[in-house]
């Protein structure tokens, strides 16, 4: 995917806030790329506001000190930036418990001038470990590197602090800065396309997984009406093991809630509905109301990675509108539950009334184990991270069967609860979902 040129922001790297850009506030911009400084002693140097610095962001901040930009007299510009560069990850197959150079090779189209590259390994740390060689966690390829761009200048982040990494992975941060020279021809530019390579540690008894590269951004200089513009290319790194990326509406939900505690009139059941409520009502006998979900993730293959998982959904109404409510998510015990059937007191009857079926505690059975609490407030789209239980859920058989309730729902006195849209929801309404980013 090709970023378009950024317009004219003025405001990048202004530390101080005074419409103009001196070197030392791009000094500051530098040290925050760097990580030798947080965003926190310039938040300007980080205009996308994702509490880091990357490259294109220090460009547009030199730039603005290069042009004398003044916020008063601002404009925008257009154009385009080169239309393929990519990053990839060359699969070696080093044998266990050896020490090896991960290749990475660059690709581009022809006259596009590089002017920095930063990118995160992101590795599993129960197979590989960056090693130091000479001192050094990654090195240009030989010389050919120095002669295509004389002034390059190689930093690594072994650990960066933000963003975490998922769960199961570890980050490596690589820049690249003050790159010079065109890439001449595609895919070869230098030792058949190697930019650099990174030296990494196979453990013992384990077989190579190939490493997948990540959030990265290549950083370009084009011209627009003869100022210096970055341009960013992100998502536009390539290799063997690209994340797989799924969502999975539930296959079956309902509320389950306390009307009927005794579990009379089975079935007694609330699934059908296009709403579904958690929390405590006291406008129907105290009711406590409860959301159970059913997601069959099983087309994820067993032993994969859950980069990440987030449970989607839309609260239509939010009671009181204005107070936090206390919230949990977590795994069903029992997967036999129908939403024709269950209730409050059991999970399963026949559609006569008989062969009922009962949970172990009214409300629900539902284990602790890699459980969600959060805050909601306010009505609208919200969205739940999950991994762990995902993670889990994908490694014994694929079946989630999920609660969703309010953490003080059994000792309420007054409303407090969210009316959330179900997987009937029609028109508008956003049904809910679980969106999972996972990798081989």
């Amino acid at each position: 995917m090709i970023v378009p040129p950024p317009s004219l922001d003025c405001s990048a790297g202004d530390c101080n806030q005074n419409s103009s850009v001196t070197i030392n506030e791009v000094f500051e911009s530098v040290t925050i790329l760097l990580e030798e400084q947080t965003v926190s002693v310039c938040p300007e140097a980080d205009p996308d506001g994702d509490t880091r610095v990357k490259i294109n962001e220090v460009l547009r901040a030199a730039r603005n000190y290069q042009i004398g930009c003044s916020s008063a007299g601002a404009s925008g510009g257009s154009g385009s930036g080169p239309s393929a560069v990519t990053l990839s990850v060359r699969d070696t197959s080093p044998v266990p418990d050896t020490t090896f150079l991960l290749p990475i090779d660059i690709a581009g189209s022809d006259n596009t001038t590089l002017v920095g590259v930063e990118f995160d390994l992101l590795y599993n740390q129960t197979k590989l470990a960056p090693a130091s060689v000479g001192g050094a966690f990654c090195t240009f390829a030989q010389s050919e590197t120095n002669n295509h761009f004389p002034s390059a200048a190689l930093t690594v982040i072994a650990s960066p602090t933000s963003p975490p990494p998922p769960p199961g992975l570890q980050r490596m941060r690589v820049k690249v800065l003050d790159l010079e020279g065109a890439l001449e021809g595609s895919p070869a530019i230098v030792q058949n396309g190697r930019l650099l390579s990174c030296w990494f540690h196979l453990a013992p008894g384990v077989s190579y997984g190939q490493t997948t590269i990540v959030d990265g951004e290549l950083a370009f200089a084009s011209t627009i009406n003869g100022i210096d513009v970055p341009t960013a290319i992100s998502e536009g790194l390539v290799t063997s093991a690209q994340p797989a990326v799924q969502s999975f509406l539930p296959a079956r939900d309902l509320e389950i809630n306390d009307l009927v505690p005794a579990g009379t009139n089975c079935p007694h059941t609330m699934g059908g509905y296009e709403v579904a409520y958690a929390g405590f009502w006291s406008g129907k006998n105290g009711l406590i109301r409860r959301y159970l979900l059913h997601f069959d993730v099983s087309s994820i293959p067993a032993g994969a990675t859950v980069l990440s998982a987030t449970f989607e959904h839309q609260v239509l109404v939010h009671q009181p509108p204005a107070q936090s409510l206390p919230m949990f998510a977590g795994q069903v015990t029992r997967t036999g539950w129908l939403d024709t059937t269950a209730n409050w007191a059991k999970y399963f009857c026949n559609t006569n009334g008989s062969g009922a079926l009962s949970w172990t505690a009214a409300g629900g059975d539902f284990t602790q184990q890699d459980s969600v609490s959060w805050s909601t407030q306010g009505a609208g789209h919200k969205e739940v991270g999950v991994t762990s239980l995902v993670q889990r859920i994908v490694n014994s058989g694929g079946q989630l069967s999920m609660i969703v309730r309010m953490l003080d729902d059994s000792s309420a006195t007054q409303d407090r609860y969210v009316k959330i849209a179900t997987k009937e929801a029609q028109g508008s309404y956003e049904k809910p979902h679980l969106d999972v980013t996972w990798r081989p």
